[in-house]
């Protein structure tokens, strides 16, 4: 099952057990005298397990495996097994997840401050209707004065609360729709500009750390792909069957104008040209990822005065059509 690039805090702190592992690994201790220091002191980690697979003669990144790991970081261990670099293959896989997770990090930090402006915006409004506007429909009833149109409009509003909660229903659906749909975020404007180079500094970064560390071009395709969203996990596939085929990473990539940007591919035709293809795939990650970061800064800067103003026209409209019937009613009994 495909795992999210964004994952939750609540998972194994797999960088810092490569990070600590590396370490000790590199003072020249073993694995199993390792993973015995680090028994209790990893978040989510089971190193009894790893210890007994390991005993029982499995390998490390097989034993990773079973607690979870996905598939491209298990097959990076794999090849620090064989290839008798474990440490420094470790050190490149923490590297590769602490730039996900700083990315995580700081794209919440971002959405922080709009998401608690737009809900205390809907609760001002929800206030509103729940406790002013019912204040003025009673003292309008004592008078015996034709109200005008959007003030009978609002005062009926809070009558028809099964519609608006349909509303809200309807609107959290959308928003877990969005969530969980990989074609709905490929389409929605604004939104499919942060995915589709969210999807690219995944895949930069991804494949960039599995050839660093000696995983041939294809099984790198390959393990990448298993971590995309839908849409970008076939057009991996077709382009993991084009490179076997002898086309060129950079051509094969240029298939799919509308999720690789051209800047991307003359960046990963450059490392082929070059033979710096891991460090020119891991720079145009960094890139990416600043992409994203500043696309949705800068959509949470739209997102506060927007909703000041929305507040502000449903409050002038409100008050609006309230005060209009008081001086009304205040004339007609001078």
């Amino acid at each position: 099952m495909r795992r999210n690039f964004l994952r939750s805090n609540r998972d194994p702190d797999w960088a810092g057990f490569f990070r600590q592992v590396a370490a000790l690994f590199n003072a020249g201790l073993s694995l199993s005298k390792i993973l015995e220091l680090l028994e209790g002191k990893i978040q989510g980690l089971d190193l009894k397990k790893i210890r007994s697979g390991l005993e029982q003669g499995g390998g490390l990144a097989e034993s990773l495996g079973s607690l979870g790991l996905e598939r491209s970081l298990q097959n990076l261990v794999s090849v620090g097994e064989r290839s008798g670099d474990l440490g420094g293959v470790l050190d490149r896989a923490a590297d590769l997840l602490d730039k996900r997770q700083s990315f995580r990090r700081n794209l919440r930090q971002a959405l922080t401050y709009p998401a608690f402006i737009l809900i205390a915006c809907s609760f001002s409004i929800l206030g509103l209707f729940v406790f002013i506007l019912p204040v003025f429909a009673s003292m309008f009833s004592d008078f015996n004065y034709s109200l005008p149109l959007i003030t009978r409009v609002l005062i009926g509003l809070p009558n028809y609360w099964p519609v608006m909660l349909s509303g809200l229903a309807l609107l959290i659906w959308f928003a877990i729709k969005i969530k969980t749909s990989d074609r709905l975020k490929h389409k929605l404007p604004v939104f499919n500009q942060i995915h589709r180079h969210t999807q690219v500094s995944y895949f930069a970064r991804t494949l960039g750390s599995q050839i660093k560390s000696g995983i041939s071009i294809l099984n790198a395709l390959e393990l990448t792909a298993s971590g995309a969203d839908l849409i970008y996990r076939n057009a991996i596939n077709d382009i993991k069957l084009r490179v076997e085929n002898g086309e060129k990473l950079a051509s094969a990539l240029s298939s799919f104008p509308a999720l690789f940007p051209h800047t991307f591919d003359q960046m990963v035709a450059v490392g082929e040209e070059t033979g710096s293809l891991d460090t020119l795939l891991l720079r145009a990650a960094d890139y990416y990822e600043s992409e994203v970061e500043q696309a949705v800064k800068r959509a949470a800067l739209l997102i506060e005065p927007a909703s000041t103003l929305a507040v502000g026209l449903i409050v002038g409209v409100v008050a609006f059509a309230m005060i209009m019937p008081l001086f009304s009613i205040m004339n007609s009994l001078l």
